[in-house]
């Protein structure tokens, strides 16, 4: 892994580490889900997306997404032994990034078509201001 200091668009990523290469294959929330074969969102062209579900960036039909891969609300961030979480962050009331939470209590996350990294806190995140991802609206619990 490769440690690295900032993006300039997320100007609160401080210290992460890198652990894949840019890549176009698959997105954040894909990688949440543990998919990095295909870009899972509700628009695009090279898109997937489940028929099941509306074809619309919101909230509702992400959390249905993660709800479909068996994933639950739950209240915080917290580490629960025997579970996986996950925190979707939203930005003008439009979700635009999920984290996955590793074993150890850090957080993995796909940087759009950049780099998978590992970061310690879901607030090197969080920010109002250019590409940033506004700030976590949601978190889903589902059983490792």
């Amino acid at each position: 892994m490769t440690m690295r200091s900032g993006y300039y668009w997320l100007p609160n990523l401080v210290d992460f580490n890198v652990t894949s290469e840019s890549t176009l294959k698959y997105n954040c929330f894909a990688w949440a889900l543990g998919d990095n074969s295909q870009w899972i969102a509700p628009t695009g062209h090279y898109d997937y997306w489940p028929e099941s579900i509306p074809n619309e960036l919101t909230l509702d039909s992400i959390t249905e997404l993660f709800r479909q891969a068996g994933y639950e609300v739950c209240g915080d961030d917290s580490l629960e032994d025997g579970y996986e979480k996950v925190a979707i962050y939203i930005k003008d009331d439009v979700p635009t990034h999920a984290a996955r939470q590793l074993g150890d209590g850090r957080w993995t996350s796909k940087l759009g078509k950049y780099e998978d990294i590992v970061h310690d806190s879901l607030d090197a995140l969080n920010g109002e201001g250019f590409g940033e991802y506004g700030s976590v609206a949601l978190f889903m619990v589902r059983p490792l």
